[in-house]
């Protein structure tokens, strides 16, 4: 069972590099080796580390902008207009 915007989230993570997602209905055994892949793969902390430092220096709401015009671009070239 999953709620609210938890799969968008997880999804977006896995996309970006920074972690895995799984099904609402994950048994443990997938859930372990999910696990055991993202912290024996330094590449995800790498890009975790470097997704929060955007954050934290208050990029948020630039690089929610990059990724939706990321997102619109793949597609088919939709573009936001400027405020």
């Amino acid at each position: 069972m999953t709620a609210g915007d938890q799969p968008f989230v997880a999804a977006a993570i896995q996309e970006f590099g920074a972690g895995l997602a799984l099904p609402g209905d994950a048994d443990m055994a997938a859930t372990r080796a999910a696990a055991e892949k993202v912290v024996m793969n330094p590449a995800y902390r790498v890009e975790a580390q470097r997704r929060a430092k955007a954050l934290a220096n208050g990029q948020g709401a630039a690089a929610a902008a990059y990724a939706v015009e990321t997102l619109l671009d793949a597609a088919g070239g939709v573009r936001l207009a400027a405020v």
